[in-house]
């Protein structure tokens, strides 16, 4: 009897020794999968950041561009009013004064709002980029 009792407990104990080395196994995967998705996060993150970036750097070349073409309109309408102040007729010269104005008010409003868009999208990626980092230290620190 105290054979077969000894050959239990040294089957118990082998085991208990691969359940261990499985569990070992099985953490060492899990931080591996949660490293990589960590990096893959980041890597979106980058993307996404460079990409806004670039979409700003656009629209803000863009309301440059508008802004140069409304000072060109602003120095024509001049030029036209002082032609026409010339020939003594105003009513013409006042309503396309106010026509191109608006027109241009318009198209600079919204790229402001596009541009506004944009940093408020940055700001919330930052807000997540600190959130993802403060995760990982969090998970590092029960590690």
């Amino acid at each position: 009897m105290r054979v077969a009792e000894l050959k239990s407990k040294a089957t118990a104990l082998r085991r208990s020794e691969l359940d261990s080395d499985r569990e070992q196994s099985m953490k060492d995967m899990y931080e591996d999968m949660i490293d990589k998705l960590s990096q893959l996060h980041t890597g979106s993150r980058h993307s996404q950041r460079n990409s806004l970036m670039n979409k700003r750097r656009m629209l803000e070349e863009q309301v440059l561009s508008l802004t140069t073409k409304t000072n060109q309109l602003r120095a024509e309408v001049d030029r036209l009013t002082a032609e026409l102040d010339a020939t003594g007729y105003q009513g013409l010269l006042h309503e396309t004064r106010r026509s191109a104005i608006d027109t241009m008010k318009v198209r600079h409003t919204e790229m402001k709002n596009e541009l506004v868009r944009i940093r408020l999208a940055t700001v919330s990626l930052r807000t997540r980029a600190r959130s993802s980092s403060e995760h990982q230290l969090r998970r590092n620190d029960f590690a």
